[in-house]
C-alpha cells in the first residue's frame, strides 16, 4: 500500500472503523472462471478531487456540505460524511495556473449528492443564495424518480443533489 494509502486508511479508520471482511465479500473462483467472471466492487471508497486552492475548497465542503476533516498530510486534506471520503489536493505534477474544471475534458461530468427529500433541495437554493454559490433550477425526472438540482464548487466543478421523487 502506498504512504498515500495508509495515512488515508488510518484517517478513516480512526473514525469509521471497518472489518473490511464483513463489508466486502470477494466470492472464491475456481482458477478458470476468473476471466469469465467481473470483478466485485462495493460503494465508492474515497472520491480526490484536484482543486485550484485546497483552503478554499475544504471551507465549501465543510461549511456548506457538511463534510468533516478526518485527515491533512499536507497538502492534501481527507474529509468525510460518513458514507463518502472525499480529499482534496492540488494537481500532483505540474498545476496549469489559471485551469478550472471543464465538463468536456475526459474524466469526471459530475458528482451527485443523495439528500432526504424535495424539501431540502429548496433549504440547499436558499443556503446557496445566500453564500453567493452558483447552481441551476431543480430537474424533474418522474421516469427516474428523482429531483436533481446542480450546483458550482469554487473550481467550477459540477456537483448535484439529487432528492428521491415524490408525486404528492
Amino acid at each position: 500500500m502506498s504512504a498515500w494509502g495508509i495515512i488515508f486508511w488510518a484517517c478513516i479508520t480512526d473514525i469509521y472503523p471497518l472489518n473490511i471482511g464483513s463489508v466486502l465479500q470477494v466470492p472464491k473462483l475456481r482458477e478458470e472462471e476468473d476471466m469469465d467472471m467481473p470483478i466485485a466492487t462495493g460503494g465508492v471508497q474515497h472520491l480526490r478531487l484536484t482543486v485550484t486552492d485546497v483552503n478554499r475548497s475544504r471551507e465549501f465542503y465543510t461549511s456548506l456540505l457538511g463534510f468533516q476533516v478526518v485527515g491533512e498530510f499536507p497538502p492534501v486534506v481527507f474529509l468525510s460524511n460518513g458514507s463518502l471520503a472525499l480529499v482534496l489536493g492540488p494537481a500532483p505534477e505540474r498545476p496549469i495556473i489559471g485551469d478550472r474544471f471543464d465538463p468536456n475534458r475526459v474524466g469526471l461530468d459530475h458528482l451527485s449528492f443523495s439528500v432526504a427529500n424535495r424539501d431540502a433541495l429548496d433549504r440547499a437554493m436558499r443556503l446557496f443564495d445566500e453564500r453567493g454559490v452558483s447552481y441551476g433550477a431543480i430537474g424533474e425526472y418522474p421516469d427516474f424518480r428523482i429531483y436533481v438540482l446542480p450546483f458550482r464548487d469554487p473550481d467550477n466543478i459540477q456537483l448535484e443533489f439529487t432528492a428521491p421523487y415524490s408525486e404528492s
